[in-house]
C-alpha cells in the first residue's frame, strides 16, 4: 500500500508540469499598422509554479510581457520596457486579445500630468491611452481550440 502510495505521489508530481505543456497557444493578429505575433501559455491558476506567459514575437526580437489576464475570455497582457516606435509620450503598451471573438487591440499609454488628474470628471488612477490599434486574431499554432 505504502509503495503504491509513493507511485502515485511521483506520477503526479511529474505530470503537474507537463499538464500546463499542452495549453501553449499563439496567434496572428493583424491590424492596418502590421501583424502581431503573440504567444501564449495560459498556466495552471491553481499552481502557483506554472504562472501564464506571454511573449510578443517580431522579426528583431522577443518581448516578454507581464500577463494581467489569461483566461477563456480574455489575454491582457503589458509591455513597459520602451521599444522603438513607439509614441513620444508613451510609458507602456497594452495587447488585448478578446478569445471569443478573435478582436485584437493593442494600445499606448501615459499617467495623466498634474492639470489631468486635478480634472474631476477623470476616474482617479486611470492612464491616458494615446493611441490605439485594432485588428482581428486567428490561431497559428496548435489550429484546434
Amino acid at each position: 500500500m505504502e509503495r503504491a502510495l509513493k507511485r502515485l505521489i511521483a506520477v503526479a508530481v511529474l505530470a503537474l508540469p507537463l499538464a500546463g505543456c499542452n495549453s501553449e497557444f499563439s496567434l496572428s493578429c493583424a491590424t492596418p499598422k502590421g501583424t502581431y505575433l503573440l504567444m501564449v501559455k495560459p498556466g495552471i491558476p491553481w499552481l502557483p509554479l506554472l504562472k501564464p506567459s506571454l511573449k510578443w514575437i517580431t522579426t528583431a526580437n522577443v518581448y516578454d510581457l507581464q500577463p494581467s489576464r489569461s483566461d477563456d475570455y480574455q489575454v491582457i497582457g503589458e509591455l513597459t520596457t520602451r521599444i522603438a516606435g513607439w509614441p513620444a509620450a508613451a510609458e507602456r503598451q497594452v495587447f488585448v486579445v478578446n478569445r471569443i471573438t478573435s478582436e485584437f487591440q493593442t494600445a499606448f499609454f501615459r499617467k495623466p500630468n498634474a492639470a489631468e488628474s486635478a480634472d474631476a470628471t477623470r476616474v482617479p488612477g486611470e492612464d491616458i491611452e494615446i493611441e490605439a490599434i485594432k485588428g482581428s486574431c486567428a490561431r497559428s499554432f496548435p489550429q484546434r481550440l
